[in-house]
């Protein structure tokens, strides 16, 4: 039974997905080349995985797969357990300002290669491009669901990032609700756009450009820059640089070019913080946001170096121990950042 409650003190939406917690762990035990059998999301175990709602490639040989997750956070089908009592017999509302909103919605896996990848740079551009041109098509059949208002498209890399299968993937959760931080997002771009006439991202963009000193990557759709207040080491956002409020609205050279970037990127990454675990997410307006002027969506990196500690979670404020500029200038020489022990930093509120 899932539903998604709101907190009435801080406006935070939770989502209460019992079933979670049957997830498997396999990422205690690395891979080992030649045990493919074992992994449900390599060629050959199709079966393994709930039903597929869509592929590109032939039926012979496919080469990226969607499908429902097997531990959906959210579902469509709200089908009542007869041994469970509904949670909205076993949970008040604190008031009517907040309610209790059904956990109806979709959650999928791309499946992003039959063979076994860990890393998106395995991938390579050419293939990553189909990744990304895969995941725009589905989300142009979600937009069709009346009842779905947004959609999160996320990637979880490593343990610390929440991975729980290593073969590389990524994943979509359709809301039947606009979700807070988004409805942030709008809200502060929207002020912008009418205190100047502009849109934030791309006055955002010009000026990481002109100054220059968290830039990491420009092709001739995207550029890419590390955060001016990154809550990671490393975090990055990858912006097109024409005005664009929703990814769907992308055409398939602009996921080219994507894909482009954001292997550049990503490696990088790779180098500068030694093969970190990481999320990526991509920030796009809510469906209806084909109409939405005042909206610039982004793709953002947000590596796993610290961990959120009592400070963290009590505050709402992070600790970043790396300032943005000095990983943008490693990212660009390609090198690793030098004299920080990275690896072993610990937030400052756990000392």
């Amino acid at each position: 039974m899932n539903e998604i409650r709101c907190d009435p003190l801080s406006g935070h939406r939770v989502l209460i997905a019992e079933g979670r917690s049957a997830r498997p762990h396999d990422y205690k035990t690395s891979h080992v080349v030649g045990s493919r059998s074992v992994c449900p999301f390599c060629a050959g175990n199709e079966r393994e995985t709930p039903e597929e709602v869509l592929r590109a490639g032939d039926t012979g040989r496919w080469q990226v797969r969607v499908v429902r997750n097997k531990y959906p956070a959210l579902s469509l089908s709200r089908q009542a357990d007869p041994d469970m009592a509904p949670l909205s017999q076993t949970s008040l509302s604190l008031a009517e300002e907040v309610p209790t909103v059904a956990g109806e919605g979709i959650h999928e896996v791309i499946i992003e290669s039959p063979d076994h990848h860990v890393r998106t740079t395995e991938l390579g551009v050419a293939h990553l491009t189909i990744v990304l041109q895969t995941t725009k098509k589905r989300l142009e059949q979600i937009r069709e669901f009346p009842t779905l208002q947004s959609v999160q498209v996320f990637k979880n890399v490593g343990p610390a990032g929440g991975a729980t299968i290593e073969h590389a993937h990524s994943q979509l959760i359709a809301l039947p609700i606009v979700p807070p931080s988004l409805c942030r997002e709008q809200t502060v771009m929207t002020g912008h756009l009418q205190r100047t006439g502009h849109c934030l991202l791309c006055d955002l963009q010009d000026r990481e450009r002109k100054e220059g000193q968290r830039m990491i990557a420009e092709n001739a759709s995207f550029v890419a820059f590390c955060a001016y207040a990154g809550r990671q080491p490393g975090e990055t956002w990858i912006l097109p640089k024409k005005h664009q409020a929703d990814f769907i609205a992308s055409s398939e050279s602009d996921c080219e070019l994507l894909a482009e970037i954001l292997y550049q990127v990503l490696t990088q990454l790779d180098t500068a913080l030694e093969m970190p675990a990481y999320n990526y997410m991509i920030q796009s307006a809510p469906l209806e946001g084909d109409s939405m002027d005042h909206y610039h969506w982004r793709l953002v990196i947000l590596p796993r170096i610290t961990i959120q500690a009592g400070f963290e979670w009590g505050s709402g404020c992070f600790i970043n121990p790396i300032a943005p500029e000095r990983i943008a200038e490693s990212m660009r020489r390609q090198v690793s950042v030098e004299n920080i022990p990275v690896k072993q930093q610990t937030p400052c509120a756990s000392r």
